[in-house]
């Protein structure tokens, strides 16, 4: 049968819609109406706007979850949108998304799932940050609310970091629920560094305190095994000793890596992510491996997903190249059988802490002998399965530091590389001193950040600047804002660069009069870097590798003097090449003169080879070896 119904023509239907169009341009769209948070067309034009009606609506009704959803969506939106800074209208926002959040939290009612809760403690390092460019400043004033009410650990949690002067002990947390302290713990060092005296001593005494209760709640544990090593050296062993302990009690009851071995004295395994051309661990620690590969049946383990595999993975030389990977979504690890079921007499880590897997690998005895390199600087900690650090006789005195049994080579163990930057030859010779602090966004800490002021105090008849290399790290956790405002109470002349990559930073670099290293942290490559463009270096040398090397490294080129023992010694020094341009440039000079490829980037004999060796015609003993 026939529909009876006329249908309208084309015209008409195009203007009606035409029309409908029109009427929803002139309101908010439904799904806008109840939204508590909004962003703007471009992060360009500023923060998201805070909805304060709706929200003060959604509180009411009890929409309690609706809130929790609008709080995480604000913060995490600097997850993705950098700032270099504010305007006075982005602050009116923080105040107001602060405001509602203090009003929310103040309410006992505002209870949630565990889920839910999860979520808001994941976003509490944001919330620092947030409160902090905000008029609040930290986020005491929600925790003095909450210590009024009942249940309240969730929201604790969320609230309390290293900015805020109310600090409730770790253990406190640990007590009530681990799981929810364990992911509390972890975000809580996720910031730019430590620029102020309370943030430093707050996360000082959150390592001193780790508590065995911690938990891996799923596989991602570098943050933490990766950030104890900056700036609370004292404290590494013992944190990773919890963590290593924890892993294993998670490997262990579920048995997600289970390996078989039948080991072949002249099989060996590589296990890294980090062996692509223009990796820094690659490139240092190459010439070693090298050494290995005539004499050796050498398996290399790309830490990856073949699907994503860098172009400049460096295969040549490798018996065989296999994948390994834990699933980001899932943590499931994909580990090839080659693995599970090996002949393989050692493996050998160049780095363990660039990786979530490597981590975790550390604790699984997949061969008889299980080594590490200075890939990142720094043992494995107390009850991991690394057996031995092949390591450089720089740190000859300093093995107590290290858990694993020290085999000791020539030098540093690691081989300068080579910087691929062509340089430009473009020193600006005007009358302000640039001095440049190339250190990565984890190593501004208080007190380097003082021995500047200082610095710049003697040196105030002098203009200069402070030349921060913070790299493009430096806008992570919607932090970098606050880390300028901070750093800006000790530092008064100062220029933060964050958004350079590598070539721009160098050829930025070149241009300025010379460098200051970082510690307790230092540099290496970054020393390699600045002499190599000419800049003289100054360092303070501490115990460690990662505060010797740069040290070393001056001795290598004949400029012993630019190495202070003590913080008044790297004042005076440093001092010194700012107010005396006739010093500086007599350095600068004898830089220029220096062929730096015979001083610094010629590696002489196997030693390395001759420590792997050793290793496999000994293993096991336990006193520390000197090769060479």
């Amino acid at each position: 049968m026939e529909n009876c119904m006329s249908r309208p023509s084309a015209a008409k239907t195009a203007k009606r819609k035409k029309k409908q169009e029109r009427e929803r341009s002139r309101r908010p769209p439904v799904e806008m109406k109840n939204r508590l948070i909004v962003p703007k067309p471009s992060p360009k034009d500023g923060v998201p706007v805070v909805k304060r009606e709706a929200w003060l609506r959604a509180l009411e009704r009890g929409e309690y979850s609706k809130i929790a959803k609008a709080i995480t969506q604000f913060l995490i939106y600097f997850e993705e949108n950098h700032y270099t800074s504010y305007s006075p209208d982005d602050v009116a926002q923080f105040d107001e998304f602060m405001t509602l959040l203090v009003l929310s939290m103040s309410d006992e009612k505002f209870m949630l799932t565990r889920s839910e809760y999860t979520n808001l403690i994941m976003v509490g390092h944001f919330l620092s940050s947030v409160a902090a460019v905000s008029s609040f400043k930290t986020t005491d004033v929600i925790l003095h609310a909450l210590m009024r009410q009942q249940n309240n650990l969730p929201k604790l949690l969320m609230a309390q970091n290293a900015r805020c002067d109310l600090q409730i002990p770790v253990k406190e947390f640990f007590n009530l629920d681990p799981a929810f302290a364990s992911l509390w713990y972890n975000n809580y060092l996720l910031t730019i560094s430590q620029p102020t005296q309370r943030t430093l001593e707050n996360q000082y005494k959150h390592l001193h305190d780790v508590d065995e209760r911690w938990i891996p709640l799923n596989h991602f544990v570098s943050s933490l095994y990766f950030t104890c090593t900056y700036f609370a050296p004292d404290n590494v062993r013992e944190t990773k000793r919890v963590m290593n302990t924890a892993m294993k009690r998670v490997l262990d009851n579920t048995g997600i890596i289970k390996v078989t071995n039948n080991p072949n004295p002249n099989k060996i395994a590589i296990v890294t992510g980090k062996w692509h051309r223009n990796h820094a661990v690659y490139k240092s620690a190459s010439p070693l491996i090298n050494q290995l590969l005539a004499h050796y049946d050498v398996t290399l383990y790309h830490v990856g997903n073949p699907s994503h595999v860098p172009d400049t993975l460096m295969t040549e030389g490798f018996s065989k190249v296999e994948y390994l990977w834990f699933d980001d979504a899932t943590g499931q690890p994909h580990i090839p059988e080659s693995f599970l079921n090996n002949d393989y007499q050692m493996i050998y880590y160049p780095d363990i802490g660039m990786s979530n897997e490597s981590i975790w690998l550390s604790n699984v005895r997949a061969a008889p002998i299980q080594a590490m390199g200075y890939g990142h600087p720094d043992t494995s900690g107390d009850n991991s399965e690394i057996d031995y650090f092949i390591g450089g006789q720089v740190e000859a005195d300093a093995t107590q530091h290290y858990s694993e049994t020290m085999v000791l080579i020539p030098g540093l163990a690691q081989e300068p590389a080579w910087p691929s930057y062509e340089r430009k030859y473009n020193y600006n010779t005007d009358e302000v001193v640039r001095v440049n602090c190339v250190w990565g966004p984890d190593k501004y800490n208080y007190n380097m950040l003082r021995l500047l002021r200082m610095i710049a105090d003697r040196c105030k008849d002098v203009k200069m600047e402070y030349h921060f290399f913070a790299s493009p790290g430096a806008n992570r956790y919607g932090a970098l804002v606050p880390f300028i405002h901070e750093v800006s109470q000790t530092v008064k002349s100062f220029v933060v660069h964050t958004q350079q990559e590598y070539y721009e930073y160098m050829e930025n670099a070149e241009q300025h009069d010379f460098s200051l290293n970082s510690f307790p942290f230092g540099g290496y490559n970054t020393i390699v870097e600045s002499l190599y463009l000419g800049l003289p270096v100054v360092t303070l040398e501490g115990q460690r590798f990662y505060n010797r090397a740069g040290a070393y490294l001056l001795r290598q080129i004949g400029m012993p003097e630019l190495i202070a023992s003590t913080p008044n010694d790297f004042i005076n020094i440093t001092s010194e090449l700012i107010l005396n341009r006739t010093k500086l440039q007599e350095y600068r000079q004898a830089l220029a003169d220096m062929d730096l490829r015979e001083k610094l980037f010629t590696l002489e004999g196997d030693h390395f080879k001759q420590a792997v060796d050793h290793i496999i015609a000994n293993h096991p003993f336990k006193e520390t070896v000197l090769i060479g």
